[in-house]
Order: structure tokens, then sequence, then C-alpha cells
């Protein structure tokens, strides 16, 4: 099979892999649930604050470089209010995007809408297997409702 030129070229210069495997971006440190381990819980002085959406457009052209966008970190990333937006401008990006969550405010609805702005992966955080180990652990989070909205 006869090979063009274009092709034989590709073929010796691969396009370059992403720069950064990940990133990880902390949308909001506001989080509704007050869990035992929980960093926020020893500090007096805990800001609880949203990242203002246009800081985070400022970071799109570099999501280019990343494969993964990570948006979590000490809050509640479902609680963000601009989440669905911020996914959709990492995609732009070629990246991927998703997060860890506790699963606080999940529903149907949002978490059709997640998947329509092109979430990637999504990690649910439980902390045990029965309902009173995890709400023990997991202050203002139920575990019925964590696992009805896995489903």
């Amino acid at each position: 099979m006869r090979m063009g030129l274009w092709s034989f070229l590709k073929q010796l210069w691969p396009k370059p892999s992403r720069r950064f495997v990940a990133w990880q971006v902390e949308l909001t440190t506001r989080c509704p649930l007050r869990c035992r381990m929980c960093i926020r819980q020893g500090l007096d002085d805990w800001q609880a604050q949203d990242m203002d959406f246009d800081h985070f457009r400022n970071l799109s052209p570099y999501f280019r470089h990343v494969s993964n966008v990570v948006l979590e970190g000490w809050g509640e990333p479902l609680i963000y209010p601009h989440l669905l937006d911020a996914v959709r401008l990492v995609k732009s990006q070629g990246a991927r995007a998703g997060f860890v969550t506790s699963g606080y405010g999940l529903t149907r609805d949002y978490g059709a809408n997640l998947l329509r702005s092109g979430l990637d992966f999504i990690g649910f955080s439980l902390a045990g297997a029965s309902a009173s180990t995890h709400e023990a652990i997991r202050t203002g989070s139920r575990h019925d409702q964590l696992l009805q909205a896995i489903q």
C-alpha cells in the first residue's frame, strides 16, 4: 500500500501528548456537610467562597496542555453555581473533566445536565457501607439519599 508524504511525515513526528496529566482546580470552598476528617473543621478562619467564573475562564487557554481537569478541592463541586459552564469550558479545550463529590445536591435532572455538558468522570465519596457509619463521619449527609443519587 502506498503512503502519501503527509502520512509518512506524521508518523515521523507524532502529535505530542499533553504536557500535564492532571490539574486540580478548586471551584468552591463551600460545603454544607461537616465531615469529621475535613480540614475545614479545625480552622477558625476558613473562608467559604466560590471562584469567580472569570478567573476560571482565564485558566482555560492552558487546559489544552492538560489531559484531565479535576474540578474539586475542599468544597462541594455540585454547589458551585457555574459547574456546568466550567465542564463545558474544560471540554472546549480538549481536556477531560470530572470531580469527586459527596453527592449533596445531586438530582436526576442535575446528573443529566452534567452528562450533557460533557462530564467524563465522577466519583462518589462514601464514608462507610452502612448508613450509621457514613452519617456519623459525614455529618449532614444522608446515606440513602447518596445511594439514590448515584443510581
